[in-house]
């Protein structure tokens, strides 16, 4: 996020040239790779995850991370990264 807050500008531009507004597109593909590298590295994905969201192993079932994994991160865009730079630039 810090990155983002000094070159913002920089990605508004590109994401407006190159019209790529998904971090990763939700396709098929994408889906398919998640759920199986989650599946293979299941405490991988779970570090990948802090942040983004709160995973409790105590109350999240680990097995079940594979297929919250084929879901992800379609809705993440370019976009957010930008307006949360914007506004750690605007302090």
């Amino acid at each position: 996020m810090i990155l983002a807050s000094q070159i913002w500008p920089l990605l508004s531009e590109v994401i407006q040239f190159t019209h790529f507004y998904n971090v990763i597109q939700a396709n098929k593909l994408s889906e398919a790779f998640n759920a199986e590298f989650c599946f293979v590295m299941p405490h991988v994905c779970e570090k990948q995850n802090e942040g983004f969201y709160d995973f409790l192993a105590l109350i999240d079932e680990v097995s079940r991370i594979a297929d919250k994994a084929s879901h992800g991160p379609a809705g993440s865009g370019w976009r957010c990264l930008v307006h949360y730079g914007q506004i750690i630039a605007s302090k």
